[in-house]
């Protein structure tokens, strides 16, 4: 349990900072503040901006600070920490039949916060599935890590550094690599 409380922090804190960071960079209009009848404005999800200074006056609304927000959505990004528990069936092994629930279950859930985001103006598809792909690939790549014999080890090497006998507190063979 500790591998998977270890990589929940690591989950939640690597999404937020990734989250902000691309907000920060792209400063992407966002759909609700458009003018709809020309739709100056809008720009492409691939084109990062650095800054909202000069585009103020496409600002079609209230202007506020998360009025060049859109890219990505930080609200389906923060639902996306839900792909957490793919990282289950792998430390409890009753749930390996029950896999594919495991990854059925974020998307879903995803796509609905994602669709209620674009139904009230706040987001673009692109912004949605961005998240989505994006929470994905960091649960990934964090799953690998924390299965992984050296970071099993060094959980371990650290867990040793506050218990006075030294021992095996995270099984090497228990848990699939």
């Amino acid at each position: 349990m500790l591998i998977f409380a270890i990589f929940i922090v690591v989950l939640i804190i690597a999404e937020r900072f990734f989250s902000a960071t691309i907000k920060l960079i792209w400063q992407r209009l966002r759909f609700i503040n458009i003018e709809h009848t020309t739709y100056s404005g809008y720009t492409p999800w691939w084109i990062p901006h650095f800054t909202s200074s000069g585009r103020e006056h496409l600002v079609f609304g209230e202007l506020n600070s998360k009025t060049f927000m859109s890219f990505n959505s930080g609200t389906t990004a923060a639902a996306g920490n839900l792909f957490a528990i793919i990282m289950l069936p792998e430390i409890f092994k009753k749930l390996k039949k029950y896999r594919p629930l495991f990854y059925i279950i974020p998307i879903l859930y995803c796509s609905l916060v994602g669709a209620s985001k674009i139904i009230a103006g706040q987001h673009y598809i692109t912004d949605v599935i961005f998240s989505i792909i994006l929470v994905y690939s960091l649960t990934v790549i964090l799953k690998r890590i924390c299965l992984s014999q050296k970071f099993k080890k060094f959980a371990n090497f650290c867990i040793n550094l506050f218990y006075k006998d030294k021992t095996e507190h995270i099984p090497l063979n228990n848990i699939n690599t």
